[in-house]
């Protein structure tokens, strides 16, 4: 059975990146219907709460994404290393830290956008800049789908996933 990140829970926190990434695709389709919604109807009250929606996902989980993985996954395979596996996980994890890097920056210009229109004010979505950060994201959790998670859990031992998926609860102040 497929997880949500809704119903996924922090026993399973490789499950619980992984619902993650199905909602952030989620939001970025909800994004690209929002750029091409506002060339027929600029930016009104529908557009305004998509716009409104788009920010408090990428604000608040999606940014704690970002995090686990910095934070969380990234520290507890660097401690599951082993020499055979170093060089090639400690790539993969510079490449995946670096398309965050890429990904926040193309946030940071859609981000001021969203929050005019979300507050009613004049704003543009260009569908370049809308597109990239879409295909962007779609790049990455690729990466992430196909590499990074299952090599974690070939590394991880379940002691580890356990200390994960508390230290990503904790990061949400959620008991487990």
């Amino acid at each position: 059975m497929a997880m949500n990140e809704d119903s996924a829970d922090f026993g399973h926190p490789l499950q619980y990146l992984h619902a993650c990434h199905g909602k952030i695709m989620q939001q970025c389709a909800a994004l690209r219907d929002l750029s091409a919604y506002m060339q027929q109807h600029g930016g009104d009250p529908h557009a305004q709460q998509a716009a409104q929606n788009i920010l408090g996902y990428f604000e608040t989980a999606g940014a704690l994404h970002h995090q686990d993985e910095e934070q969380a996954l990234f520290p507890a395979l660097q401690s599951a290393l082993t020499a055979e596996t170093a060089e090639p996980m400690e790539s993969l994890m510079a490449r995946v830290l670096a398309e965050h890097a890429e990904l926040d920056a193309l946030w940071t210009e859609l981000r001021p956008r969203l929050q005019c229109l979300a507050q009613a004010q004049p704003a543009d979505l260009p569908a370049a800049l809308t597109e990239k950060f879409i295909e962007g994201y779609f790049a990455h959790i690729a990466l992430e789908e196909q590499e990074l998670l299952p090599l974690s859990e070939y590394l991880l031992k379940p002691e580890q996933l356990a200390s994960l998926g508390a230290r990503m609860a904790a990061q949400r102040n959620v008991t487990i």
